[in-house]
């Protein structure tokens, strides 16, 4: 009965990762531990009878404790899956502002990326298996997508700062290879518009 009223999974990966379900008015009814790292938060973490606010607040203080988030750059990864586009985007927002005032409230920065989910059990099944939230597996399979040499097992052993760092990388790269073409492009349309000044003076001679 309680899955049938879940409507929202919730991922919030650091290095420990975590997965909250939530009923349709946000309300927290579980909260689960992906890994190792997770299941250690969370037996210090005294969540029971909180709110969502509370909850998050409560599982970013004890990081913080146990030295998971500190002072220096942090990588959080928030994923969203919810069938509906416009509550996980809602929820998304919500999430994430409550992040960020804990954050800016202890002086730590972070590197904040976000996932909505589409619904498909079969990877949250593939992702669990592997300790990893649906958002960390999906941040991974657009690596791959691009760069298919790196491989599913190398890329599940990194940590998401790690993975962040590798899709920026690649993501520069890109970028860099877009403007070379760019500007091959402009050298084309200069070399056209020399050849039509060149054939104007051979009829203005004529």
């Amino acid at each position: 009965p309680t899955v049938a009223r879940s409507i929202s999974l919730a991922s919030l990966d650091i290095n420990p990762s975590f997965q909250l379900t939530m009923n349709r008015m946000s309300s927290v009814i579980t909260l689960e531990a992906l890994n190792d790292d997770g299941e250690e938060i969370l037996e210090a973490a005294n969540v029971k009878g909180r709110n969502l606010k509370e909850m998050l607040t409560v599982i970013l203080d004890t990081m913080v404790d146990k030295g998971y988030l500190s002072n220096e750059d942090n990588a959080i990864l928030v994923s969203i899956d919810n069938k509906s586009s416009k509550k996980a985007e809602s929820l998304l927002t919500e999430v994430n502002a409550i992040i960020k005032e804990y954050l800016s409230s202890r002086k730590i920065t972070s590197h904040i990326k976000e996932r909505i989910i589409v619904d498909d059990a079969r990877e949250k099944e593939k992702a669990k298996d592997y300790g990893m939230s649906a958002g960390k597996l999906e941040l991974i399979y657009e690596i791959l997508e691009d760069n298919p040499e790196l491989g599913f097992d190398y890329l599940s052993k990194l940590s998401l700062k790690e993975l962040i760092a590798l899709e920026e990388k690649y993501d520069d790269m890109d970028d860099y290879e877009d403007e070379d073409h760019k500007d091959e492009h402009e050298d084309d349309d200069r070399d056209i518009d020399h050849k039509g000044d060149y054939e104007d003076d051979d009829d203005i001679d004529d």
